[in-house]
């Protein structure tokens, strides 16, 4: 039973780490390069790089910060440290 456990965290790791990959290069290749803004989050941050010469990395890291510890609080200790995974 632990063992499934375990493959199955490895799993949704793999899946988030793809997920936040193919999301980058869409931010780099598609957005970034044709002027366009995301909303949300995302797009602060593109905004905060054109504004500030902040690295757009670095400005999405903080800037979901609050909503990670809000995550945390509501959801659990999972949501947060996934949520961080597919961050970074």
């Amino acid at each position: 039973m632990q063992k499934n456990k375990v493959a199955d965290k490895v799993r949704r790791i793999i899946l988030i780490v793809i997920g936040a990959a193919i999301a980058g290069y869409a931010l780099e290749a598609v957005l970034i390069p044709n002027s366009v803004i995301d909303g949300g989050v995302t797009g602060v941050s593109i905004m905060g790089t054109y504004l500030f010469n902040i690295p757009l990395g670095l400005l999405l890291f903080i800037l979901n910060i609050p909503f990670v510890y809000i995550g945390y609080k509501q959801v659990g200790r999972t949501f947060a440290i996934m949520s961080i995974i597919g961050i970074a």
